[in-house]
């Protein structure tokens, strides 16, 4: 399958460890944007003002091709933290997600190995908990056509698996869809099979 093919979560979830009595608290949330991911590491960090470590990942889109991902180690020695959740994340191959693992020190430390186990494990127990869905890569594309064309291309979309993002009515009908890349293809044979032609189609970036 295609690397641009993962999964994203359907809801939020936490779970808790304690690990040699230091608690930790991971928390998993579905977000479509950099900026929803950190304000949900903030709104941890404002929740729990006591807590030593607020640890943070995060990946958007496609772990495989994401250029949207950070992961952040709060305090904790470099590397120990957030790489080991991001790891996670990526391997799992799971992606509009941001996890923040909120750690309690206990007194007892873990060194850099037990600290860098210690997340991965919370960042895997919370996702034992998540609700996944496959999310299949996608195109956009960009119709354009005449008024003459409006029932046939109508019909056509309307039993294509496809959504549409934004209409204009001006001189000419323009389309903005988004449809699964698999089905691109026969889109645009029948698009220019029922319009004999008359349609100019762009795949938008």
């Amino acid at each position: 399958m295609s690397d641009a093919v993962y999964f994203q979560p359907l809801a939020a979830a936490e779970t808790s460890l304690e690990i040699k009595k230091s608690r930790f608290i991971a928390s998993a949330l579905p977000v479509k944007s950099e900026l929803a991911a950190r304000q949900f590491i903030q709104y941890h960090k404002t929740l729990t003002p006591s807590a030593h470590h607020h640890c943070s990942a995060y990946i958007i889109g496609a772990p495989a091709l994401s250029q949207q991902f950070a992961y952040n180690d709060d305090g904790e020695p470099a590397g120990t933290a957030g790489k080991p959740m991001y790891q996670v994340l990526y391997g799992q191959n799971v992606g509009d997600i941001c996890v923040v693992v909120t750690r309690f020190f206990g007194g007892v430390k873990l060194g850099t190995g037990g600290l860098a186990r210690a997340y991965a494990d919370c960042t895997k127990a919370v996702m034992e908990q998540l609700s996944l869905q496959q999310v299949l890569p996608s195109c956009e594309l960009k119709l354009t056509y005449a008024y003459t064309h409006s029932a046939a291309i109508d019909a056509l979309l309307h039993n294509a698996n496809i959504s549409i993002l934004n209409s204009n009515y001006a001189e000419a009908i323009t389309l903005c869809v988004r449809l699964p890349v698999t089905e691109v293809d026969s889109l645009i044979t029948d698009l220019n099979q029922r319009t004999s032609g008359e349609i100019n189609i762009k795949k938008q970036p």
